[in-house]
C-alpha cells in the first residue's frame, strides 16, 4: 500500500518537489541526530582524538540507515507500534520495560535538546533562565498544536541548515 503511494506522487509530480517528498521524512530521521547532545559528543570526542576514530561515522551511519529501515518496514507490513510487537512476542513486562527506558531516553533528550538551544542563545548573552523554558516552550506548542505537514516542512528547512554547517 505504501508504495503504491509513493509511485503514486512520483507520476503526478516530477523533480525536486516529487524527490523531497518522498525522502523529506528520512532524511529528516537521518539528521535528527545532529541535536545538541550529538553535536556536543562529536565536538567532545573529535577535540580529543582528532580523526582517529573517523572511520566508524560511515559505519555508524550505514547501521543507523539499515536499523530504520528494518524498523519501518517492520511497522509498514504488521500496521503495529513497537509496542505492540514486543508485547506480543515477549509479553506485557518486556513492552512495559521497553516502553519505560524508550521515555527516559526520550526525556534525557529532550532535556539536552533544551539546554543545547538555551546555551546556544547564551552567546548573545541571553539569559539561560529564560531562554531554557520559552524553547521548552516552543517545542511543545509545535508538537501539539502544529500539523504534521507544518511540523514536517520546518525541520525539513532544519534538515537544510545543518547540511549547511
Amino acid at each position: 500500500m505504501l508504495n503504491l503511494g509513493l509511485r503514486e506522487t512520483f507520476r503526478r509530480r516530477r523533480g525536486p518537489l516529487a524527490f523531497l517528498a518522498v525522502v523529506g521524512p528520512g532524511l529528516i530521521a537521518g539528521v535528527a541526530g545532529n541535536d545538541a547532545g550529538g553535536i556536543t559528543t562529536y565536538a567532545t570526542l573529535g577535540s580529543q582524538t582528532g580523526l582517529r576514530f573517523l572511520w566508524i561515522l560511515p559505519l555508524t551511519a550505514l547501521l543507523l540507515a539499515l536499523v530504520q529501515e528494518s524498523v519501518a518496514r517492520l511497522g509498514v507490513v504488521t500496521g503495529q507500534g513497537l509496542s505492540d510487537l514486543i508485547r506480543e512476542r515477549f509479553g506485557v513486562r518486556w513492552a512495559l520495560f521497553a516502553m519505560i527506558v524508550l521515555l527516559l531516553a526520550n526525556l534525557a533528550n529532550t532535556v539536552a535538546n533544551v539546554a543545547g538551544a538555551a546555551s546556544a542563545l547564551a552567546i548573545f548573552n541571553v539569559p539561560i533562565l529564560l531562554t531554557a523554558p520559552l524553547s521548552a516552550l516552543a517545542v511543545w506548542v509545535l508538537v501539539v498544536y502544529g500539523s504534521y505537514r507544518s511540523v514536517e516542512r520546518i525541520f525539513l528547512s532544519l534538515t537544510a541548515v545543518f547540511l549547511a554547517y
